[in-house]
């Protein structure tokens, strides 16, 4: 294709390639931060990286799926639909509190009435993204399984375009109930979700529900790069938290303590999503 960058260098250039991040609408802009990460992957692997950002998953899985972006930060649904296709290969996964995985959390102001799924009928539902696992597919998933249809549930459903933004129109009352997500420990006590950090968050939010756990981000490939090029490049991220400065860097743009290699696992849960979605 025409618009598609070359992700091979001539002899005795360094190879270019593209890493695209989708930026969710209302969070705090990471442009410049992402052009000091990437510099950085560049100085560790031999590659010249470029960022580049992305407006939406959708925008990002068409990026990947055409050839323009080599590298991407992916949610899991987003990457289970590039890997069916066989588009992508994943390099690492996020780890956040110590865990590769996290859990949909349906979330009402704490002086909500709402108490009970049945008490939603006829309320507003803030949502993140149509291809968010937490934010989206799971909640209304779980929701159907219960007997309750989002459809007939909701008075209005509304896409926000992130955690901190479905989180703010709870608290501001412009929605009733919203989708996010939330870590737990091992016997399910709450560790963090998407509000703690906001102000206001951890004394203005309930958590009506909680559902998981779902697999994690990934950082995954294009099917173009070979063996050795993922093995540089999955080296360099694993190295990255260790670096005191870049592991400030990657915590503000990802939300991500740290990475892990290895087999995916946890995916099953989503996969009937992708077969639901895409009948």
């Amino acid at each position: 294709m025409s618009n598609m960058v070359s992700g091979t260098g001539q002899k005795g250039q360094m190879k270019r390639l593209v890493f695209a991040l989708a930026w969710q609408g209302s969070s705090e802009p990471v442009g410049e931060r992402f052009g000091e990460l990437t510099t950085w992957l560049s100085e560790q692997t031999g590659f010249a990286i470029t960022p580049r950002m992305s407006l939406s998953y959708v925008e990002l899985e068409r990026m990947v799926r055409t050839g323009q972006a080599h590298l991407a930060w992916l949610p899991p649904l987003v990457y289970l639909r590039l890997e069916r296709e066989k588009q992508v290969a994943h390099l690492v996964k996020s780890e956040r509190a110590g865990h590769a995985s996290f859990h949909a959390a349906m979330i009402v102001r704490a002086d909500s009435p709402i108490r009970s799924l049945e008490m939603l009928r006829g309320s507003r539902a803030a949502w993140v993204d149509r291809w968010s696992a937490s934010g989206y597919v799971i909640p209304r998933a779980t929701l159907a399984a219960k007997g309750f249809s989002p459809r007939d549930l909701f008075r209005e459903e509304r896409f926000y375009g992130s955690h901190e933004a479905v989180v703010g129109a709870v608290l501001s009352g412009r929605a009733n109930i919203g989708g996010t997500y939330a870590q737990l420990t091992e016997q399910g006590r709450l560790l963090r979700g998407a509000w703690t950090p906001i102000r206001g968050g951890e004394a203005g939010i309930r958590v009506l529900m909680t559902v998981g756990a779902i697999p994690g981000d990934v950082v995954a490939a294009h099917a173009s790069l070979d063996d050795t090029e993922r093995d540089k490049l999955t080296q360099a991220l694993l190295a990255m938290p260790k670096d005191a400065h870049m592991g400030k860097i990657m915590r503000r743009i990802f939300g991500a303590e740290g990475f892990q290699d290895g087999p995916l696992t946890g995916y099953e849960v989503l996969r009937g999503a992708i077969e639901d979605e895409s009948k």
